[in-house]
């Protein structure tokens, strides 16, 4: 099945595009190895092109935010801009005014969102110097936002995956197995280990990630239709078919129904 299919059934979550960007590892064996081919890269060149009100936009919240006079006003203009740069996959813009919002008002929030925008911005880049910088970033924020916080073990998984979208996949792949050794529950730990395998060909170890979320949290339809895939690929149609009844049955998105009836259509 092609790649592009894989990425497609995970529109209902957003972190699926940029897992699916990252190197392919091998995350399921006491040993972490990297392979040869080179990560893939998602370009801005396939940004929406701007309309011009759009821009216009853009240019008045500009020259409001450097205007002396409305210095209260800082966060909000940035807000709006990065809102709207995010909105055109413009992530390494998006991340800028993410942080002018974070080291103005570093709230929990404001930190996890500039981490987030420079996490985008690390992955989708094909300059290597521009992804170190954006991932070093990415992970100072997250570090920040997981100072004294109840998450600070999800904050970890995010911390790791900046470094898979590095030369040094192996420390993140670790890190985030590390988390669930101190948690075996833990949601997103299980997620992306699920998607990472899925990601590198290793369909029986996603099964098994996957399995463990849905015991952990069954209403997550998306992991249900990671999960199909993985059975599908790993020759299992009628476990697969299960799967796809469920999201079926379950969802509301017509988009993803869409996308599970293409897949049992494949599979009948």
């Amino acid at each position: 099945m092609k790649r592009t299919r894989i990425v497609l059934v995970a529109l209902a979550a957003t972190c699926i595009i940029i897992l699916f960007s990252l190197p392919k590892v091998v995350v399921d064996n006491d040993k972490v190895e990297v392979s040869s081919q080179p990560a893939k890269q998602i370009s801005t060149a396939g940004a929406p092109t701007i309309d011009s009100l759009t821009l216009s936009r853009i240019a008045y919240l500009t020259e409001s935010l450097q205007q002396p006079d409305n210095t209260g006003k800082n966060t909000i203009f940035a807000d709006s801009l990065a809102s709207l740069y995010a909105g055109l996959l413009l992530w390494d813009s998006a991340a800028m005014y993410r942080q002018v919002i974070a080291e103005a008002e570093p709230t929990p929030e404001n930190l996890l969102k500039a981490g987030e925008a420079f996490f985008e911005a690390q992955s989708i880049t094909t300059d290597a110097s521009k992804a170190e910088e954006y991932g070093q970033q990415a992970r100072s924020y997250f570090e920040r936002r997981s100072q004294n916080a109840a998450d600070s073990l999800d904050m970890t998984v995010r911390i790791g995956l900046t470094y898979v979208s590095s030369t040094n996949p192996m420390q993140g792949i670790l890190m985030i197995r590390n988390v669930l050794q101190q948690d075996p529950e833990n949601e997103l730990a299980l997620y992306t280990l699920g998607v990472l395998s899925m990601q590198s060909g290793q369909f029986d170890n996603a099964i098994t990630r996957f399995s463990q979320l849905l015991e952990v949290n069954p209403d997550n339809l998306s992991v249900y239709f990671h999960l199909g895939v993985s059975y599908l690929e790993a020759g299992d149609k009628e476990k697969a078919k299960e799967q796809f009844e469920t999201v079926k049955t379950r969802s509301e998105d017509p988009e993803v129904i869409a996308n599970a009836d293409a897949y049992l259509q494949e599979i009948n």
